[in-house]
């Protein structure tokens, strides 16, 4: 944030609505996207051009290729 901030849990709101609309795209089309790290770029670069109060955005994903979970939630051995 930037040092002018007025209302936080304002900004908090329209940051997380920039960041689900980058990530999600329209209801009925969605996002393309190449991959996770353009993505992430992508959802980073909305949230600063669309949010004065905001300078920087830091976003971490795990370097994971699988949803972690157990067979046996599924029935599986």
């Amino acid at each position: 944030y930037c040092a002018d901030v007025q209302d936080y849990d304002a900004v908090y709101k329209r940051m997380l609505t920039s960041l689900d609309e980058a990530f999600f795209g329209a209801p009925r089309k969605g996002v393309y996207s190449p991959s996770v790290q353009f993505t992430l770029f992508e959802m980073g670069k909305r949230a600063i051009a669309s949010i004065a109060e905001v300078q920087t955005v830091t976003l971490t994903m795990p370097n994971i290729h699988f949803l972690p979970g157990g067979n046996d939630k599924l029935g599986l051995k």
